[in-house]
C-alpha cells in the first residue's frame, strides 16, 4: 500500500481516561482500601488524541486503572476485564489487540474482529453478552499491582507487575495494547465497552488474616476513548533554485514529500524564493487544497503541463497570496468551490477548468487577473467580493452564443471591482460595485441578464463600457422593460443635469463626450422594427457587434451623440429617426432623445448636428472591418451657430422629409 501523508499538529490531551465505576456490595469486614476500577485507552506517548496519516499503523496502549487503592496495591489487584474495543466516527480503519504479560493465561483472548456498530469498518468483540468467546478477555494468573499483591499467604504469591505504576491514591496496570490502520481520513474515537452483567474481576482485599477476602464488581460509568483524527498533509516547498524545480520531487518539500491529496496544502513562503522569481514544473495532475504564496520581494510561477486540482476533504480550497506577484500558468480544476484570496497580485494564465460549476470567490485587497482559456459549468458562479478581479479572457465562448442567448454558463457578481479585457459570454452580470470595459473599440459584453444595484434615478452600482458596446438578450415580455430600465441607467450615468457628464453611476462610458467638444456617446434601442412603426416587425440587426441577435436583444452601443440606429456613425438615418421623433412626440433614442430627459428637443438637436460635424471614423468594432476608434477628435462648434440656431438650420434642411414614413435602415449587419 502506497503511504499517504498527512499534518501532524501537536494535540492537548483530552478529558480523563475511560472511566467506570465498580460498583461494589459492601462487605462485612472493613477492608484498608475500596477501589474502583477504569480501563484507559492512550496514545503511545500517554495522550488523548492523535493526527494520523491515511496508512499510517498507530499503537495504543490499554491499561487497567484502580482507584481508592492503599497507594501501594499491596491488599488490591487487577486480575481480568472482558469487553469489546470500537472505532465510531467517519474515519474507517481496522482495529486489532494484543495482549501482554501476565495477562495471557490460556483462558484470555484478542477478540474476533468485527463491526459492531455498522459503521463500515473493524472493531473487535462482540455485541451477544451471553457468550465470552468473541470478546476481548485479559486475564492473569493472580491479581496484579505495582508492588505485588500482598496476601501473608504462601499458598498466594503475587510478585510485582512490570507494567504497573503507582499514581498517588491510584495505580495502573497494562493489560495489553490496541491497534489501529488509518483508511481514510476523518475523525474517530477508540472506545472500550465492557461485557455487560459481568464482573469486572477487579480483586481486593485486606492483609491476610488468615484467608483471602476477595470481592468483584461490574463497570457502570460511561466511557470515553482516544481520538484520532486524519487529515490534508501541509508542505513548504524549500528548493532555491528551478533546477530539478519539479511538484513531485519530494525532496523540494519540508518535511519531504510532495502534497497531492485533498485538502493538501502547500506553501510557496519566503525560503523557495529568496534567491529570485521561482519556476516549478506541476507534473501530472496535483491534488491540492490550499496554494499560499507569501514571498515578499520575488515571485513564483508554477508552470508545466500539468494540472492543480483543488479539491478538499471538507470546505472550500483556496488559494492565497499575502506579498509579491505570482502566476498559476499550469492548468487549474476546480472540484470544489474556490476562493483566490488576494491580498497581492496573482495571475491565471493557464487552462481555467470549472466544468463542475462550482463557485469561485474573489477575497483580499489585491488583484486577481484571469487570461487563460475558462471552461465553465452552467450555473457556475464568480463573485468579486473584494479587491480586483481582471477578465482577461472570455468566460464563456463565442461559439456557444445563438441569436436568443450568450451561450454563457457563468454568472458573474461584482461587489468590488471588476475589470474586463475581453469580450465575454456570460449567463449573468450584477453589479454591484464597479465594472469597467478596458478602452479597445472591439469588445462585447453579451450577457443574458444585466443587474445594476439601485433604482431607477438612483443607480448605486457602476458599467463602464470605454468604447465597447453591450447585448442584453431578452425575452418578447421582457424586452421593453429591460430597455427602459437600461435607458434609466444610461441616463443616470451620462449625469446631463450635473453638467458633468458621463461620471455617474448607472452605466456610463470614460470616453464620453459632452456634445459640445466631445461627442462619444452611448446609444440603446430595442432591436425591432414593430416599436418604430410603419408596420414592418423583425430585428433591424441579425448580427450586432459580431454577436447574434434577435429582435428582442437590447442593444447598448459606444458610438457618437445622434447616432440613432447604432450603426456607428451619424447619417441622414438618424436625421431622419429625430424628426419623426420630434413630430411624434416621441422618446428614446432610437427616436432622438439623445440626453434621454425624455423628449426630442433643441438639445438633442445640437447633440445631432455637433456630431454629425465632429464625428471621426465609424464605431464599429475591428472584427466588423470598420476600424475601430479608441476616442473621437474634437471639432469646435461653429463661431456663428448657437444652440437654438443649429437645431433651426437642421429643422429647416431636413422640413422637405417630415412627413415620410419611417424608414427602413438598409443595413441588416455591422
Amino acid at each position: 500500500m502506497t503511504k499517504v501523508s498527512f499534518r501532524r499538529r501537536a494535540t492537548a490531551s483530552l478529558a480523563a481516561a475511560i472511566t467506570a465505576t465498580l460498583a461494589v456490595a459492601a462487605p462485612a469486614r472493613t477492608f484498608a482500601a475500596t477501589p474502583g476500577l477504569r480501563i484507559d485507552v492512550t496514545t503511545a506517548s500517554g495522550g488523548k488524541a492523535i493526527d494520523a496519516s491515511v496508512g499510517d499503523i498507530l499503537t495504543l496502549n490499554v491499561f487497567a486503572v484502580v482507584t481508592g487503592s492503599d497507594n501501594t496495591g499491596a491488599n488490591d489487584g487487577i486480575q481480568s476485564a472482558q469487553g469489546s474495543f470500537l472505532s465510531t466516527g467517519g474515519m474507517k480503519g481496522a482495529l486489532s489487540t494484543s495482549l501482554i504479560n501476565p495477562f495471557v493465561t490460556p483462558s484470555s483472548q484478542s477478540g474476533a474482529q468485527t463491526d459492531l456498530d455498522g459503521d463500515g469498518d473493524s472493531d473487535v468483540g462482540s455485541n451477544n453478552n451471553s457468550d465470552l468467546s468473541n470478546f476481548w478477555y485479559a486475564h492473569a494468573g493472580g491479581p496484579q499491582s505495582p508492588n505485588g499483591y500482598t496476601t501473608a499467604d504462601p499458598n498466594q504469591p503475587a510478585p510485582p507487575s512490570a507494567y504497573g505504576a503507582v499514581e498517588g491514591p491510584s495505580y495502573r496496570i497494562q493489560l495489553g495494547t490496541l491497534s489501529f490502520t488509518v483508511a481514510t481520513e476523518g475523525s474517530t474515537v477508540i472506545n472500550f465497552r465492557p461485557r455487560s452483567s459481568v464482573t469486572a474481576a477487579l480483586w481486593f482485599q485486606d492483609t491476610y488474616a488468615p484467608s483471602k477476602n476477595p470481592l468483584n464488581g461490574s463497570f457502570a460509568a460511561a466511557i470515553d476513548g482516544v481520538t484520532i483524527t486524519s487529515g490534508p498533509p501541509t508542505r513548504e516547498w524549500t528548493l532555491n533554485t528551478d533546477t530539478g524545480a519539479t511538484w513531485s520531487t519530494g525532496a523540494n518539500w519540508s518535511p519531504a514529500g510532495a502534497p497531492s491529496a485533498a485538502g493538501a496544502v502547500a506553501n510557496f513562503l519566503s525560503t523557495g524564493a529568496a534567491g529570485g522569481n521561482r519556476t516549478i514544473a506541476v507534473d501530472g495532475t496535483r491534488t491540492v487544497g490550499t496554494i499560499n504564496f507569501n514571498p515578499a520581494a520575488n515571485g513564483y510561477t508554477l508552470a508545466g503541463a500539468g494540472t492543480l486540482l483543488l479539491d478538499t476533504v471538507t470546505g472550500n480550497a483556496a488559494v492565497n497570496t499575502t506579498a509579491g506577484a505570482h502566476t498559476i500558468s499550469a492548468g487549474v480544476q476546480l472540484a470544489k468551490n474556490t476562493d483566490f484570496s488576494a491580498q497581492s497580485s496573482l495571475t491565471l494564465s493557464g487552462a481555467l477548468n470549472n466544468s463542475a460549476a462550482k463557485t469561485i470567490t474573489k477575497l483580499g485587497s489585491g488583484s486577481l487577473t484571469i487570461s487563460g482559456s475558462q471552461t465553465h459549468g452552467s450555473g457556475a458562479t464568480l463573485n468579486v467580493s473584494a479587491g480586483t478581479l481582471n477578465l482577461n479572457s472570455d468566460a464563456g465562448s463565442p461559439a456557444a452564443a445563438t441569436a436568443s442567448s450568450s451561450g454563457g454558463n457563468l454568472n458573474v457578481t461584482v461587489g468590488s471591482t471588476l475589470g474586463v479585457g475581453s469580450s465575454q459570454h456570460l449567463a449573468g452580470l450584477t453589479v454591484n460595485g464597479s465594472a469597467a470595459v478596458g478602452v479597445n473599440g472591439s469588445r462585447v459584453l453579451n450577457v443574458n441578464a444585466l443587474t445594476v444595484a439601485g433604482t431607477t434615478d438612483n443607480w448605486t452600482g457602476r458599467l463602464d463600457l470605454g468604447n465597447n458596446d453591450l447585448i442584453i438578450h431578452a425575452t418578447p415580455g421582457t424586452a421593453g422593460t429591460v430597455a427602459t430600465r437600461t435607458q434609466n441607467q444610461l441616463k443616470s450615468g451620462l449625469n446631463a443635469a450635473a453638467a458633468s457628464f458621463w461620471v455617474g453611476n448607472g452605466i456610463r462610458t470614460s470616453v464620453g463626450g459632452n456634445g459640445s467638444s466631445g461627442f462619444a456617446a452611448v446609444g440603446v434601442m430595442v432591436n425591432d422594427f414593430a416599436p418604430l412603426g410603419g408596420g414592418k416587425t423583425g430585428p433591424i440587426y441579425t448580427s450586432f457587434s459580431g454577436e447574434l441577435v434577435d429582435e428582442n436583444a437590447v442593444l447598448v452601443k459606444s458610438t457618437y451623440f445622434g447616432d440613432a440606429n447604432l450603426d456607428g456613425s451619424v447619417t441622414t438615418d438618424d436625421y431622419f429617426q429625430i424628426d419623426n421623433g420630434f413630430l411624434g412626440s416621441k422618446t428614446g433614442w432610437i427616436n432622438g432623445d439623445f440626453n434621454y430627459d425624455g423628449a426630442v428637443t433643441t438639445d438633442d438637436y445640437f447633440l445631432i448636428d455637433n456630431a454629425f460635424l465632429g464625428q471621426g471614423a465609424a464605431m464599429v468594432p475591428a472584427a466588423m472591418g470598420s476600424g475601430a476608434v479608441s476616442g473621437v477628435s474634437a471639432v469646435p462648434e461653429p463661431a456663428s451657430l448657437g444652440l437654438l440656431g443649429v437645431a433651426a438650420v437642421g429643422l429647416m434642411r431636413r422640413g422637405r422629409r417630415n412627413t415620410r414614413r419611417i424608414k427602413e435602415f438598409s443595413l441588416a449587419t455591422y
